[in-house]
């Protein structure tokens, strides 16, 4: 359920490129930055970099969208604990 709504949070928000929003997938199913990183020819710090500032955007897409100025607590701690 939660990896739902990250998913679907970040596939309403139309400023982020569609490649790193396959990045967000990817971590969200468990695969290391390490392994985005090679995939893609970049360094996991640029990876991490472009997954923090994205999973910013979705954050202020849903604030946007829903009124909302923090996400459901679950949600915030895990998407952002986890990909920041």
């Amino acid at each position: 359920m939660l990896i739902s709504a990250a998913t679907e949070s970040m596939e309403r928000c139309t400023s982020i490129y569609e490649r790193n929003r396959d990045f967000i997938r990817k971590r969200l199913k468990g695969i290391t930055l390490e392994g985005i990183a090679q995939e893609y020819d970049l360094t996991r710090e640029r990876v991490r970099q472009i997954v923090k500032k994205d999973a910013q955007k979705v954050y202020d897409w849903y604030a946007m969208y829903t009124g909302m100025t923090w996400f459901d607590e679950d949600y915030y701690r895990y998407f952002y604990s986890t990909y920041t």
